[in-house]
């Protein structure tokens, strides 16, 4: 039986000048993608950078 879940989220992220901001969908919340190839995809269309967060949860 497994002692932990891990989760991976992309998170698009768009540069200004001096700041790094995280892309807002309509409902206000931030977008995330589940998948590495729809990130890049999306940000390649958009011309933006990603991160990846990791999550690990320990039962």
């Amino acid at each position: 039986m497994k002692r932990f879940h891990t989760q991976t989220r992309f998170v698009p992220l768009k540069l200004d000048r001096n700041n790094v901001m995280h892309i807002m969908q309509k409902d206000g919340k931030v977008k995330d993608f589940k998948t590495r190839g729809a990130v890049e995809k999306y940000c390649k269309e958009n011309h933006c950078i990603y991160c990846e967060e990791k999550y690990i949860f320990h039962k």
